[in-house]
């Protein structure tokens, strides 16, 4: 993970673009929704449904990428809980900004 954060700043101004909407199958969660994991579930809930009010007002907030060139696929960096709504919401696509780029 350190080395991911690492690589993120040494080539952050090289990938940072536009964002884009990536299939939902092409997006891989990098951690198991860590934000507020020791907290209750009901802090949890709040936090989903607020996510899921900005949806339904038409707010989609783009991920945080890494786009693993050898995979073609892209590792959420930030954004996990709007990618756990999104595939609940059983969309086929996210906006998302790739921040960087591994060969892997």
């Amino acid at each position: 993970e350190r080395r991911m954060i690492k690589k993120i700043f040494e080539n952050w101004k090289k990938y940072l673009g536009e964002g884009k909407r990536i299939p939902l199958d092409k997006i891989r969660p990098t951690e198991e929704l860590g934000y507020l994991r020791d907290r209750s579930p009901q802090e949890f809930e709040e936090v989903i449904s607020d996510i899921e009010h900005s949806f339904e007002m038409g707010e989609e907030e783009p991920l945080d990428v890494i786009y693993v060139k050898s995979k073609d696929i892209y590792k959420i960096v930030d954004g996990h809980h709007r990618f756990h709504v999104a595939s609940d919401w059983d969309l086929d696509d996210y906006p998302v900004i790739v921040i960087g780029v591994e060969d892997e």
